[in-house]
């Protein structure tokens, strides 16, 4: 027990959440006392200001049924409040219980009735003294046993006023205690707080006493609200049979949810339960009587039920019970007079809400707080953010994955206006900067999907906002776009507004009328004033008379007030405090006088009489009133201290007086007002004049008082309250702060997208300046001006924005202000559509930044604009522009800013201008790197390249780049722009269509999010034009159409629009559907009215686009002159050469068909022979062949297609079957349905007029089945009639007859239905009864039940009656149910469309037909019926008749699709069922697994390897593990209980102290590492440290340390030697030794000394680090002792056997030896200098390491110096031999020569002269080759030392060619190479002749080796520059991974031994022609031959032409 001096703690009476109670007696005189105090960890500002407040009432009461306080007084280290003790005991310890949620044991009821009377004497002494409790439960209700006597307790929420109302937008902070809570009490009821919320308490109490049960149970807050507003309670005697039902009845009265329908008093009650027990005691039971009849309450209560408006209550029900059921916005307005009770009414939806487990959120606007954005929706998402914030951790975890995914990055943004969505999701980065359109489109986009997330199914939003007449221009867009978003599916709107204060040319009605027309569903209630009926009705009820005696009052009443409900309430309040309706305390009843109320004079202005019932509060109520009117309808007491300068006790006091006249309403941290009248009321009694005083007055305070970090929060009502006051500052320099505070104001509120709001600031800001501001304040000005202009501009004040500018643009002084002006005033003319305009503005600015463009640039310009692209490229690669540097010069920067606004207005005035904008930012960028804009400069290059030049890959590569960059940049207006430009512009040039899908979504994702609608709209334009394009199913097509049209439909963009109407139209029309379009607007369009509105203000791109989609329909559907006609129409709109797109491009395919196609007509028409087709014709097919082979996967079928059809007017017939085949297959590999069915019906249409019938008709059914793959059911339905025997027939089935009365069937189904199904449960037995009955009735031979799980249909249970089966249903597992055939595709329709499908006969032509399962099965019969609850589907009704069609009648439909919906209900509770069952079932499993788990968790803990402990909130330990215990060094009973500074160092406690600490306040876990001395030394421990909780152990932190050390350790020494490794791969000899002695510095030493001798006769060298050049003598010699020792291992040195080190402060040294390849090299020194470092046995492994990698990597550079020194003299050597050998060649030679002229002089007759002259030739021939062989290494060696030169001179390549084939003439003869020279002459070029005819001989040479015996063919051509000489044999190849091997030194492709040779030919023929700057390939393969093909330039170039004079020189090996 705890000790007190005054107090002895006897016993603990109750521990609660806050206080624990203490029987105790005092030490001074024995007194028994109780003593409430607070609990240490509860000890809040709040929990003591209850118990201020119990002090408080319990002294005031002095009552004896109220337990009395003596005072509060301190008791140890806390507050207690010292209570009398009378030996009572709370009426749950009586009851043997223990907490409200525990079973009690029911209370006797002779015991009963005593109790409860005195509980109600008790409870109605209370109310007397006008204190409503709040808290009634059984432990507040205390009983002394022995005495009887009853006490109440626990007043810390009791009220003193008549009556309290709870806050609606403050719904999450309820009082009092859940379970005994009254409906009124959570702020969920329209209704106040008074006497009978007690009596509900009492109720549950009386309940619990008499059952031993609560009347509800739930789990959470959430629940408990519901269960009292929405839940019933079972009757008491239903639970205990012995209680009376009078009694129950009376018990079940006071449970009421309307407090009208209660007891009204305490008297009252005691009046009945005397009754009750007087029956009781005299006759045993309780006759029924008529409860309440003397139930009367001493207070006057107006009734808080609504009169008069059932109607409108209906309807806001109906309309939130559609938004619940219907998943679609609404948008409820109520309208009317101010007090009409607009408010009142739509309070009544709080339970309904409630009831739907929803959120009813509400925010008001103000009058005076009109410049505020957002203001009552931000209201409203705080509460609901608060209400988070308080479920519980499971509920918060979902609530905050869900706003995650759906806010995304742009949570910042909200998270700046909502503190608590920090709270919630944690801190959020900053969002990228963007333009204030798209801005505002983003912050409405956040809001939007934030309602979104939090308006669900199964969490509907009723989201109320009040006095819409107030509301901003911000606020109004986002209610639009939320009353128009479809994402917000379960969110109803409410708003009020007054109707009189609000005209046509209102804002909001503006918003309403655009609301509508975007399609929003809008409704309105208009509220007239109660009738005389209603205020008679209200009257009556609240004087409790009947209505014919409260007529006159009523009738005075309705005519003072006209029957507004506001007046109508406070004027009989007025009366009732004026004493002019009294009580009759005798007779009970209430008394008034006619007569004396109309000679008061009462005002029927209700103003007035609010301002009468102020003037009679006290002076300072009314002081304190006036300012609370001037802060806004609600007020915090610490604000209204501030203005007012009074404390908050002297307010408190005040406003309570006004509280108590219900003029205020307490809420949680302040007051608001009763109603706007009551603040009108206060704010008029300042008289005029002073306003202005007064609000500068509360500005100045509120600036005064606020710190710095407090001023952005209440910035706009310090602002406003400044500028109403402006007019009075008197200082310049104060007008110019204020104007400072209104620049912030305005920038903040323009960042929340409150543009009209920032424009009014951003003038106050300008009109407090002073004349000469430009001078005076220069920056302030300017920027006032520029953001003025700014927001002029997207307000749309377009003239005023265009002054401002001018006036910036005049006044800049630098060109980058005047860039900001300069891009502004473009776009302002953009918007304003003056492009020409917009240009020049653009170009004069930039002419003065000396960039000048030409309006009007020719083609010839351009392309030399993109000829400089090219050259600043030179020879980057594209993709290496991604790492330009950033573009860092401000100005250049700035010019790129206005390029980019200016290419915008450029491309509507001139494609050249545009493009030629584009080159500019390009050039730019390639030249100073890249900025913001470079993404959108390289893509719209890339746009332009593909078409214009054919560089369709460099397109490809620098839209990549733009990609690549935009995606780097994370700018969302970039990547929307870039996205959708690269992917709908330019990668379908290069590859499939199908590849723009990525792109098309990631870009449209990037304009949502960004909010541009423009880009998205854009997107939305192309998105669906490529799925068309490639072939995807129509009706998908369709679909997503539909979507996109929506999109646009809602942003209101007419130019996509109209484009998507197009592809509508087209498709509709291939679907054989009539084409139905809707406007923008939404009225209906038939086609011909649609192509009529094309022609009105539409761009031609438009028309274009449009009639190029319908020549792809006409040409189909026919006739061909109809698409060529269109195509044509198409084309002229928008040519090719403007701009080329996909649907251009497609265009040149249909108008190559159409024209095929017409002129195969007409040669039908005059027979006529194959001729040549038309040159447009022809024209096609080349473009196509051109895109063909940029991508064929898009093009090559096109173009294969077009050409068939060519050949076939050629009458080229093998040519054309080849090309037809090719375009099927092409297309069907790519994809492309349609173009293959075409390609097919074309075929077909060649074959037969051919005559090949039998392949015709083959080709047809191809096609055929391709257009109805695709959807195309009219091209279908076309070929069917135009070849009916195509068609599949339809087998004729066996018929049955039935002879049975229809009526009598049906009616026995729907009877055996609802009786067999309403009461199952079980979900087995139930599908089994609905599959038999719905067989039975429906004729079917089998039949399946398949259940919706997770949106995917599962087969659950089957029947069937065939013989097999026994026609029992039966239940399918999973692998059966996977198993079962199912026609898909009719289940899909039905889950997706909620419509039932009935195949008469299922294996004719019908939707479905193509569904694997028809073809294969083929029932007769089909029928799939919907199983629908409330719009939502349960599950599918599959029924199947194989024996005949049309079993399933239109009379049968009725009663099986009634079967259905009746099983839906039973189906929907057995599904439930089986789901709690199947929870039940987890839970009790994981319940064992628990149990499991924390077995296995507590050995884990014990054995784990890791130190597990416990700390308190002081830090002592709770708990350790045996790990903990080793790692400190302390057996567990001396560490538990210690803290860390008895345990650690001081160093190390303070830092484990403040990882605690960070800990327990974050309150979230923390990951670190903790450095800790220990006895051996510093100990590194990775430490996870996470708060228990304080569910689980309040204050207590868990840790789980893991000593690190050694690992950390090995860390540092891995990273230190890979580092090391890096360092030391420097090859020169004296760099690396420096590198060594430099890298042990600082990690390893403070100085180095490392000694190298490589070898024994080298001098040793000697390198330093870290050692000042002035010491490096002295370090060396001292170490000189040393040096003779023999070192063969790192030791840690004797610094004494080196004495001089001391002197130079060394205290430690540590020696390693250089050892690699079992040699020493020398010796590495460390020194150690610093205190902290002493070297030890832990550092000689790292420095081994070192040494051994340093000493590794100088032997490596010695042994490359020597292999270096090698390869010189083998060099040398060679050039030497070369020469030597051609000495004795060349005499050799020659004597041969002489050998061969005098042998014919003197033959013998012995030998043949034949085999002389062969002999000869033999000779000649090795000389050659041995000549070749040396020159070849002459050659080589040259190379190698750079010294081959070339000697350039006039050569005609021709003539050298056919000179070297006939000098060669021989050899080729003798290889059987026939020689085929294909030269064009002359090709005369700069090139040195030797070389090249080197080159001639080797390739020759190379020829006639490997192609012995076959022809050799010569190519030389004379290209554009350049010069091509191609060799091609036709031996034996190269294979391809050979290729580039071949150019190689000594390399060949092939054996030496077969073929020879030193394979230096080919190596010396590259260097050859590289050295001319040309090129050289072979193209090869085995078997094939090969050819050589050589590209010389005719010139050299520039480089190479400034040193020809001087011997160019060959590139070194």
């Amino acid at each position: 027990m705890p000790e007190s001096p005054r107090y002895l703690v006897v016993e603990v009476l109750h521990q609660g959440a806050e206080t624990i109670l203490y029987r105790a007696r005092r030490a001074e005189d024995g007194r028994p006392v109780v003593l409430k105090v607070l609990r240490r960890d509860h000890a809040s500002p709040r929990a003591l200001g209850r118990l201020q407040h119990e002090l408080e009432v319990a002294r005031a009461l002095d009552s004896p049924v109220v337990i009395k306080a003596y005072g509060i007084e301190p008791f140890r280290d806390q507050v207690t409040l010292v209570l009398e003790d009378f030996g009572g005991r709370s009426l749950d310890q009586l009851l043997d219980g223990d907490g409200p949620m525990r079973a009690m044991r029911g209370m006797a009821i002779e015991r009963f009735f005593p109790l409860a009377l005195r509980l109600t004497d008790a409870l109605a002494e209370l109310h007397r003294h006008h204190i409503i409790h709040k808290d009634i439960k059984p432990q507040n209700l205390l009983c002394n046993p022995d005495t009887g006597e009853v006490k109440i307790t626990d007043l810390g929420i009791a009220c003193l006023l008549p009556r309290e109302s709870q806050d609606l937008t403050r719904d999450r902070l309820i009082e009092g205690t859940l379970a005994y809570m009254a409906p009124e009490q959570t702020g969920r009821m329209n209704r106040w707080i008074d006497e009978r919320t007690d009596l509900y308490s009492l109720g549950i109490t009386f309940y619990q006493t008499l059952t031993g049960a609560l009347p509800f149970q739930a789990s959470d807050p959430v629940g408990w609200v519901h269960c009292h507003i929405a839940q019933a309670p079972r009757p008491p005697h239903a639970l205990v049979p012995s209680i009376p039902p009078q009694l129950s009845a009376v018990v079940l009265k006071l449970l009421s949810k309307a407090a009208e329908e209660r007891y009204q008093s305490a008297l009252g009650l005691r009046h009945d339960l005397e009754r009750c027990s007087s029956q009781l005691r005299a006759t045993g039971a309780i006759e029924p009587f008529a409860l309440g009849e003397r139930d009367l309450s001493d207070r006057f209560r107006v009734p808080q039920r609504l009169y008069g408006r059932e109607r409108e209550i209906e309807a806001l029900l109906v309309a939130f019970e559609r938004v619940v059921a219907a998943g679609r916005p609404e948008l409820a307005l109520v309208s009317g007079y101010s007090g009409i009770g607009k408010s009142s009414l739509v309070a009544e939806l709080h339970r309904p809400v409630v009831r739907e487990r929803g959120s009813f959120l509400s925010g008001k606007f103000e009058q005076l707080k009109r410049d505020v954005p957002y203001l009552p929706f931000l209201q409203a998402f705080r509460a609901l953010l608060q209400e988070i914030l308080g479920a519980s951790e499971e509920q918060v975890e979902r609530w905050r994955q869900r706003l995650r995914e759906a806010l995304g990055q742009d949570a910042s943004l909200l998270a700046d206006v909502l503190p608590e969505l920090t709270v919630l999701l944690g801190p959020q980065p900053p969002v990228p900067e963007l333009p204030p359109a798209e801005a505002q489109s983003r912050l409405l986009a956040a809001l939007r999907r934030f309602v979104a997330a939090c308006a669900r199914k199964e969490h509907p939003v009723a989201l109320f906002l009040d006095d819409l007449q107030w509301a901003d221009p911000a606020s109004l867009l986002l209610l639009e776009q939320l009353a128009t978003y479809t994402g917000t599916e379960h969110l109803l709107l409410i708003g009020a507004y007054r109707d009189n204060e609000v005209g046509p040319a209102h804002p909001l009605r503006l918003t309403l009328a655009e609301a509508q027309r975007r399609g929003a569903a809008v409704s309105e209630l208009v509220l007239a004033p109660l009738s005389a009926a209603h205020v008679g009705a209200l009257v009556a009820e609240a004087v409790h008379a009947p209505d014919a005696q409260v007529e006159p009052l009523s009738q005075l009443v309705h005519e003072k007030t006209g029957g507004n409900p506001f007046f109508v309430l406070q004027f009989l309040f007025e009366l009732h405090q004026e004493g002019l309706i009294t009580l009759d305390a005798e007779q009970r009843v209430w008394r008034w006088d006619i007569a004396a109320i109309r000679d008061k004079g009462f005002t029927d202005n209700v103003v007035e009489l609010m301002v009468g019932k102020l003037k009679r509060l006290s002076i300072p109520a009314r002081d304190a009133l006036e300012l609370a009117a001037c802060l806004g309808s609600s007020l915090d007491l610490d604000t209204l201290a501030i203005v007012a300068r009074r404390s908050a006790e002297a307010l408190r006091d005040a406003l309570e007086e006004a509280a108590r006249e219900v003029l205020l309403l307490r809420r949680s941290s302040g007051y608001r007002f009763l109603h706007d009248r009551v603040q009108q009321a206060a704010y008029s009694l300042i008289p005029p004049e002073q306003l202005a005083e007064v609000h500068l007055r509360i500005g100045q305070l509120l600036v005064k008082a606020q710190r710095a970090d407090e001023r952005d929060a209440s910035l706009f009502d310090v602002v406003g309250h400044l500028n109403r006051g402006a007019a009075l500052l008197r200082s310049q320099a104060e007008r110019d702060e204020l104007a400072a505070l209104n620049l912030r104001a305005g920038r903040k509120a323009k960042a929340a997208a409150a543009f009209q709001s920032a424009a009014a600031l951003f003038a106050a800001g300008l009109s407090l300046l002073a004349p000469g501001r430009w001078e005076a304040r220069r920056a302030l000005t300017y920027d006032l001006t520029f953001e003025r202009a700014h927001v002029a501009y997207i307000t749309g004040s377009f003239d005023e924005a265009e002054r401002l500018l001018e006036e910036l643009m005049e006044r800049a002084r630098t060109r980058i202000e005047t860039a900001a002006a300069v891009e502004l005033a473009v776009a302002l003319n953009v918007t304003r559509g003056r492009h020409a305009r917009a240009v020049e503005i653009g170009l004069g600015w930039l002419r003065a930044c000396d960039i000048a463009l030409p309006l009007g640039p020719g083609d010839a310009q351009v392309d030399e604009e993109t000829e400089r692209v090219w050259r600043d490229l030179g020879v980057r690669e594209i993709a290496d522009l991604i790492h330009l540097p950033r573009m860092t010069n401000p100005e250049i920067e700035s010019a790129m800013g206005v390029l980019n606004g200016v290419s915008l207005p450029a491309f509507f005035m001139d494609a050249n201008l545009h493009y030629l904008v584009v080159l500019r930012m390009v050039q730019l960028s390639l030249r100073h790197g890249n900025a913001d804009s470079s993404p959108n400069a390289y893509t719209f290059f890339a746009r332009v390249i593909g078409p214009r030049y054919g560089r369709y890959k460099e397109g490809y590569l620098f839209g990549k780049l733009g990609h690549d960059l935009a995606q780097r940049s994370g700018l969302l207006t970039t990547k929307s722009v870039v996205l959708t430009m690269f992917g709908q512009h330019i990668v379908f040039w290069t590859h499939h269509y199908r590849e723009t899908y990525p792109y098309t979504r990631a870009g449209f994702s990037a304009a949502v999010e960004s909010g541009n609608l423009n880009d998205a709209c854009y997107n939305c334009m192309w998105a669906e034009v490529f799925p068309l394009l490639s072939g995807e199913p129509l009706e998908d097509v369709l679909r997503a159409v539909e979507e996109r049209l929506g999109f646009v439909r809602r942003a209101g963009y007419a130019l996509p629009h109209c484009v998507l109407l197009g592809i509508s139209a087209m498709i509709q029309a291939l679907r054989g559907r009539p084409v139905r379009l809707s406007a923008l607007d939404g009225s209906a369009l038939d086609l011909l009215a649609f192509e009529a509105s094309l022609e009105e203000g539409n761009p031609p791109l438009v028309r274009a686009l449009y009639y190029n989609l319908k020549a792809q329909a006409r040409f189909l559907i026919g006739p061909p002159g109809a698409a060529l006609a269109a195509v044509t129409r198409g084309r002229a709109e928008h040519p090719c050469r403007v701009e080329s797109n996909a649907i251009v491009a497609e265009s040149s395919y249909y108008l190559a068909l159409s024209l095929a196609a017409l002129s195969s007509e007409a040669r039908e028409a005059r027979p006529a022979p194959p001729g040549e087709p038309t040159d447009e014709l022809l024209d096609c097919e080349r473009q196509l062949g051109a895109w063909a082979r940029s991508c064929p996967e898009n093009f090559l079928h096109k173009h294969a297609l077009v050409r068939a059809e060519i050949a076939r007017l050629r009458g080229q017939e093998p040519q054309a079957m080849r090309l037809y085949e090719q375009a099927i297959s092409s297309a069907r590999e790519g994809g492309f349905v349609q173009h293959e069915a075409i390609a097919c019906e074309l075929a077909a249409g060649f074959y037969r007029a051919c005559g090949l019938f039998t392949s015709a008709d083959a080709y047809l059914r191809e096609a055929r089945a391709g257009y109805f793959r695709w959807g195309a059911h009219a091209k279908v339905e076309q070929l069917d009639q135009r070849y009916p025997y195509l068609a599949p027939r339809k087998p004729i089935a066996p018929t049955v007859t039935f002879a049975v009365r229809a009526e009598q069937f049906d009616v026995l189904s729907v009877v055996t239905a609802s009786q067999s199904i309403s009461g199952e449960l079980k979900l087995p037995r139930l599908l089994e009864t609905l599959l038999r009955i719905v067989v039975e009735h429906a004729g079917a031979g089998e039949g399946v039940v398949l259940l919706l799980r997770e949106d995917r249909l599962s087969t659950a249970a089957a029947i069937s009656t065939s013989s097999t089966s026994g026609g029992a249903a039966r239940l399918l597992d999973a692998g059966e149910a996977a198993a079962v055939a199912l026609p898909q595709s009719i289940l899909n329709y039905v889950r997706r469309s909620h419509e039932r499908v009935r195949l008469d006969d299922a294996a004719g032509r019908h939707p479905f037909s193509e569904d694997d399962y028809f073809r294969q099965r083929g029932p007769g019969s089909a029928l799939c019926l919907p199983i629908v609850r409330q719009a939502r589907l349960l599950g599918v009704l599959y029924l199947e008749n194989r024996l005949i069609t049309g079993a399933f009648t239109p009379g049968r439909l009725t009663v099986l699709e009634l079967l259905a919906s009746q099983s839906a209900i039973s189906l929907e509770n057995a599904m439930l069922y089986a789901d709690i069952e199947q929870e039940n079932a987890e839970r009790r499993r994981a319940e064992r697994e628990l149990q499991a788990n924390q077995t296995t968790l507590q050995a884990i803990v014990d054995n784990s390897a890791a130190s597990i402990y416990l700390k308190d909130r002081d830090g002592r330990y709770l708990l350790a593990n045996c790990h903990a215990e080793s790692a400190v060094g302390l057996p567990r009973h001396g560490l538990l209980g210690k803290t860390d500074v008895e345990v650690f160092h001081a160093a190390t406690a303070e830092l484990l102290q403040d990882n605690d600490r960070k800990v327990l306040d974050a309150g979230e876990p923390l990951q670190c590492e903790e450095e800790i001395l220990l006895d051996d030394g510093p100990h590194t421990f990775l430490s996870v440290k996470f708060p228990l909780g304080e569910s689980v152990m309040p204050g207590v932190i868990c840790g789980i340390s893991t000593d690190i050390t050694e690992r950390r350790r090995a860390e540092l020494a891995e990273r230190f030697l890979a580092e090391a490794s890096r360092k030391l791969m420097a090859l020169g000899y004296g760099a690396t030794l420096e590198s060594v002695a430099q890298l042990a510095v600082p990690e390893l030493a403070d100085q180095c000394v490392v000694d190298v001798r490589l070898d024994p006769d080298t001098p040793e060298r000697t390198a330093t680090a870290g050692v000042p050049a002035e010491l490096a003598g002295a370090v060396m010699d001292a170490l000189q002792p040393l040096s003779a020792a023999s070192l063969s291992r790192p030791e840690v040195g004797d610094v004494r056997a080196a004495p001089l080190l001391e002197p130079l402060g060394v205290h430690s040294l540590l020696r390693a030896p250089l050892l690699a390849r079992d040699r020493c090299f020398g010796v590495m020194t460390l020194l150690a200098t610093s205190p902290r470092r002493r070297y030890g046995p832990a550092d000689l492994w790292l420095a081994e390491e070192l040494a051994s990698r340093a000493a590794l990597a100088l032997d490596n550079s010695r042994l490359f110096a020597e292999a270096q020194e090698a390869i010189e003299r083998r060099d040398e050597f060679l050039l030497v031999a070369s020469h030597e050998l051609k000495t004795p060649l060349t005499s050799l030679k020659m004597q041969a020569h002489l050998l061969a002229r005098l042998l014919p002089r003197f033959q013998r007759a012995e030998v043949a002269p034949e085999r002389i002259d062969a002999a000869i030739q033999v000779l000649n021939r090795q000389i050659a080759r041995l000549a070749h062989l040396v020159n070849e290494l002459l050659d080589v060696t040259r190379l190698n030392a750079g010294r081959l030169s070339l000697a350039r001179a006039p050569l005609d390549l021709a003539a050298l060619t056919r000179e070297v084939v006939e000098r060669m003439h021989q050899q080729l003869a003798d290889a059987r190479c026939r020689t085929h020279l294909d030269l064009e002459g002359p090709v005369v070029g700069d090139w040195d002749a030797s070389r090249v005819e080197q080159v001639l001989i080797n390739l020759l040479s190379n020829a006639l080796k490997y192609g012995a015996g076959a022809p050799i063919h010569v190519v030389v051509r004379g290209l554009e520059g350049r010069a091509l000489l191609v060799v091609r044999d036709h031996g034996i190849g190269v294979a391809e991974a050979d290729q580039a091997r071949i150019f190689e030194r000594f390399e060949r492709a092939v054996s030496v031994r077969n073929f020879g040779g030193l394979g230096l030919g080919l190596y010396i023929v590259r260097w050859i022609v590289t050295s001319h700057g040309g090129t050289i390939c072979v193209e090869s393969a085995p078997g094939a031959g090969a050819t050589f093909i050589v590209e010389l330039p005719l010139r050299p170039a520039e480089a190479e032409t400034a040193t020809h004079g001087q011997g160019a020189l060959l590139p070194s090996a």
